[in-house]
C-alpha cells in the first residue's frame, strides 16, 4: 500500500466532506443511532440485556484486518460494565463481559475487568491472547492470562500466584520461588503458543527485581538482572513492550541502572535505539522518553516520544529513521506539526499513520490523522453517521470544546488490507458533544479505507493445505511440484487493484516453457485450501473468466502484456470486491497423474474504486 494512498483520500485534505464519505462509523454513544447498541450483552443470569455504549476506550485490530476487538463500558451498571466486543468489518458481538463466567478459569470466577491499553493480541493463525482480572474466586489468583483458539476454546495460560521460572532475586533472598503478580500488560501471542507480557509486582521477589518481561512462565528480560547496552535493565514500562508472532523480534521501553540523566531507553531486538540525553536519529533533538511504540508482524516498528525543549518537542521514528518532528510540514505546505503527537500505527506493507496537533491557527481544525504523509481525517470533517452516503446526520469529528483532542490517544490501527481504525470524538454543528451516555467523552469507533490492500497469496502446494495429487509437494508459497521444477510454480501480483487506476500485474514464474492460461475466479476453492486438479490444486473457483493465454519464456510470463486489456477490464470487474487469480499451465511430461497440466498457487485480490 506504500505510495498507493487513494487519490480521493489525497484530495480530501482540501475537501473535508469528500474525505468524510470514506469514514465508516461502527459504534457511537448516540442513542438515536443503532451504532450505540452493544450486540450480545447479557445480564448476571445470562439472559439477553440490550444496552448502549457508556464508553469506547481501547481497540486492537488483527494485522491482516480480519478481526478487531474493542474494549469499553456498558450502561448495565457496575456489576456488568466492562466489556470486550469482537468483530470484523463493521459488525461485532460481545466477546467477554464483566459479571459473566470467566472462561478458562475456575468455576465461580467471573470477569471483573480487562487490561489496558491493548485489549487482545493475535498470532499469525488468528488465535487470541489477553489478560484480565477475575472476581468471585480466590483473591490471590485474580489476574489471569488467557489463550483463545480458533474454535473459541479459552485456556488459562497462567494466573496470579503461579510460579515464574528463571527469575533471579537479590542475593539475600532465595531464587526459584517467584510468582505472577496482579498487573500484566503488553500481552502478545507467538505462533508456537508462547505468550509474552510484562508483569509487576512479582511475588516472593525484591522490588528491585521487577517488573519483568516474561514468555508464558519463563523470564525473558528482568529488572536488575538482564544486561542491555552495556548496563542492566532497571525497569520496564508495563504497556511498553511487544513482539512479533514468529518470535524473532521484540521491543521494550524502560530504563537502566545507569545515571538518571541518561537511563531512559527504547530497545528493539536487544539493541538500544534511543537513549536519554542522546540525539534522536536524523534530528538535532535530544531524546527524553518514548510514549508509545508498535511493531508489525514483519518486525517493522514505529515509536513516538519527546525531546528536551520548551514547549516539549515531539518526534516519530520508524525503523530507526525519523518520520516527522515538531515543526515539520504536515503535507509539504505551510501547516506544520505542533508539540502534540498522540498516536502512531503501522502495517507490514510499509505504511504508517500518525495522529497529532498542527500549528493551524484555527483550533477547530488543527487535529489531524495522517497516513504516509497525507491527511486522511481532520477535526471538523463531517461524518456520514448512518452510511447512507449523505451528510444529513449533523455529526462532525471533534469536541464541543475545540481545544480538546478530536481523536483518542494511542488508538490507531493500520491494517494490511488497507484500513485505518480509530477511536474518534463526535460533536454536532452547534458544538455539542454527541455523548448520550453522560459519561466520559463522545467516543466513536470508526474505520477508513486509506489504500489499496496488498494481494494475498493462498492455496499452496507446499503441504500447508490440501495435499498435492501425488505427494508432489512444492516449495513454501508455490503450487505443487511439476516435472521441470520440484519447487512448483508461483503466481504473484503487483501494482494497484483500483478500478479507476488499474495497474495490477499478474506474474507467473517457475513453470515449464509451455502455454499458460491466466484466469480469474470469484471464490476460493475449499475455503482457500484448494482441491486436487490435474497434477496440482485448483484454487480459484466460482464464476471463471479466462484472462489470456501466454507462452512462458525461461518458465515465466505475465498478464497483462503489451496491448492486453487491464485485469479489471478483461475480468469484467465492475464494482469493488474480491476476485481470485491463478495460472493453469501445460506440463506434457509423464509425471504425476495422466493429466498433462498443473497450476500455480492462487492470489486473492481486493478491488476498490
Amino acid at each position: 500500500m506504500q505510495a498507493r494512498i487513494l487519490a480521493a483520500a489525497a484530495a480530501a485534505a482540501l475537501a473535508p466532506q469528500t474525505l468524510a464519505q470514506n469514514v465508516e462509523v461502527i459504534y457511537t454513544k448516540i442513542n438515536a443511532s443503532p451504532t450505540s447498541s452493544i450486540p450480545g450483552t447479557l445480564d448476571l443470569a445470562g439472559a439477553p440485556a440490550p444496552t448502549e455504549w457508556r464508553a469506547i476506550e481501547d481497540l486492537a485490530v488483527r494485522p491482516d484486518g480480519g478481526q478487531w476487538v474493542v474494549k469499553g463500558r456498558t450502561r448495565l451498571g457496575s456489576d456488568l460494565e466492562t466489556i470486550l466486543v469482537r468483530g470484523s468489518g463493521t459488525g461485532g458481538t460481545m466477546f467477554c463481559q464483566e459479571g459473566r463466567p470467566f472462561l478458562g478459569a475456575a468455576v465461580g470466577e467471573l470477569y471483573d475487568f480487562f487490561d489496558t491499553p491493548s485489549p487482545v493480541a493475535w498470532d499469525a493463525t488468528g488465535r487470541i491472547a489477553f489478560s484480565a482480572r477475575a472476581r468471585g474466586g480466590v483473591t490471590s489468583d485474580d489476574e489471569k492470562v488467557i489463550l483463545v483458539d480458533l474454535a473459541d476454546n479459552h485456556t488459562l495460560v497462567i494466573q496470579q500466584g503461579q510460579p515464574l521460572l528463571g527469575l533471579i532475586d537479590i542475593p539475600a533472598n532465595p531464587s526459584g520461588d517467584e510468582t505472577l503478580g496482579n498487573s500484566v500488560g503488553s500481552v502478545h501471542l507467538m505462533n508456537d503458543g508462547r505468550v509474552g507480557y510484562v508483569v509487576t509486582p512479582i511475588g516472593n521477589c525484591s522490588t528491585t527485581r521487577y517488573p519483568a518481561f516474561i514468555h508464558t512462565n519463563t523470564a525473558f528480560q528482568q529488572s536488575g538482572v538482564s544486561p542491555i547496552g552495556g548496563e542492566i535493565w532497571d525497569s520496564f514500562i508495563l504497556d511498553g513492550a511487544g513482539g512479533t508472532p514468529d518470535g524473532n523480534h521484540w521491543y521494550a521501553e524502560g530504563d537502566t541502572e545507569g545515571p538518571t540523566a541518561t537511563d531512559a531507553i527504547f530497545v528493539v531486538d536487544g539493541n538500544v535505539i534511543l537513549r536519554e540525553g542522546s540525539v534522536v536519529p536524523g534530528t538535532s533533538l535530544v531524546y527524553v522518553d518514548t510514549f508509545q511504540a508498535q511493531m508489525a508482524p514483519n518486525g517493522d516498528y514505529i515509536a513516538r516520544g519527546s525531546a528536551t525543549g520548551t514547549p516539549t518537542p515531539q518526534w516519530v521514528l520508524r525503523n530507526g529513521t525519523i518520520l516527522l518532528k515538531s515543526g515539520d510540514s504536515v503535507e509539504g505546505g505551510l501547516e506544520a506539526w505542533a508539540n502534540s503527537v498522540a498516536a502512531v500505527a503501522l502495517n507490514s506493507q510499509g505504511d504508517w499513520a500518525v495522529h497529532g496537533k498542527t500549528d493551524n491557527p484555527n483550533v477547530a481544525i488543527d487535529d489531524v490523522v495522517v497516513v504516509n504523509g497525507t491527511v486522511v481525517m481532520r477535526e471538523g470533517d463531517q461524518v456520514d453517521l448512518n452510511g447512507n452516503g449523505l451528510f444529513d446526520d449533523d455529526a462532525f469529528l471533534g469536541r464541543g470544546n475545540n481545544t480538546l483532542a478530536a481523536f483518542a490517544a494511542n488508538d490507531l490501527a493500520l491494517t494490511d488490507d488497507g484500513y485505518l481504525y480509530a477511536i474518534v470524538q463526535l460533536r454536532n454543528g452547534a458544538g455539542v458533544d454527541l455523548n448520550d451516555a453522560g459519561f466520559g467523552t463522545p467516543d466513536a469507533f470508526v474505520r477508513l479505507r486509506v489504500g489499496v490492500p496488498a494481494p494475498q497469496p493462498f492455496c499452496f502446494g507446499d503441504g500447508s493445505g490440501t495435499a498435492c495429487p501425488c505427494g508432489n509437494t512444492g516449495a513454501a508459497g508455490n503450487g505443487c511440484a511439476h516435472s521441470a521444477n520440484a519447487n512448483g510454480a508461483n503466481l504473484a501480483a503487483s501494482g494497484a487493484s483500483s478500478l479507476s487506476a488499474d495497474t495490477l500485474l499478474l506474474s507467473g514464474t517457475g513453470m515449464p516453457n509451455s502455454s499458460a492460461l491466466y484466469f480469474q475466479g470469484t471464490t476460493q476453492q475449499s475455503g482457500g485450501a484448494g482441491v486436487a486438479f490435474g497434477d496440482g490444486l485448483r484454487c480459484a473457483g466460482g464464476t471463471v473468466i479466462r484472462l489470456g493465454t501466454k507462452f512462458n519464456a525461461s518458465g515465466a510470463s505475465q498478464y497483462p502484456g503489451v496491448g492486453d486489456p487491464s485485469v479489471s477490464v478483461r475480468g469484467l470487474v465492475g464494482a469493488p470486491g474480491t476476485r481470485t487469480y491463478q495460472v493453469w499451465y501445460r506440463n506434457a511430461a509423464a509425471f504425476c497423474t495422466p493429466d498433462t497440466f498443473n497450476l500455480t498457487n492462487g492470489i486473492l485480490v481486493t478491488w476498490i474504486l
